[in-house]
């Protein structure tokens, strides 16, 4: 009888893991499929949702990647160049490897420059 219960318990273990591994991919894959449509508030709800299955630096490094996106944005909305090239520049300075975002930062940090210029 002990031994059925270590089993069931083992192999419980193994599908509560599986599922948070499937839902932390998915949050991921979904994450960056957002960021490529420069949906950036998705992209964020997204990776931390992946974060609260699984908190890993890639979640922790992107979440405050997208976060400083969005507030440069929202800087930017507000007419505040200063804040909005701030964090552009931050976001820059974070190299986070494999998202497709800075070719277009570069040339909207450049835009807002000239704008400021």
């Amino acid at each position: 009888m002990k031994s059925i219960l270590i089993i069931m318990t083992v192999l419980t273990l193994f599908l509560i893991t599986g599922c948070t591994t499937e839902v932390y991919k998915s949050s991921i894959e979904d994450g960056n499929n957002a960021i490529q449509k420069a949906d950036y508030e998705e992209a964020l709800n997204q990776y931390e949702n992946a974060q609260s299955e699984n908190n890993t630096d890639e979640a922790r490094n992107v979440i405050k990647l997208l976060q400083l996106m969005n507030e440069g944005a929202n800087a930017f909305e507000d007419g505040n160049m200063e804040l909005s090239i701030s964090n552009y520049g931050e976001v820059l300075d974070m190299k986070q490897n494999g998202l497709d975002i800075w070719v277009r930062l570069k040339v909207t940090l450049k835009n807002l420059r000239n704008m400021q210029n």
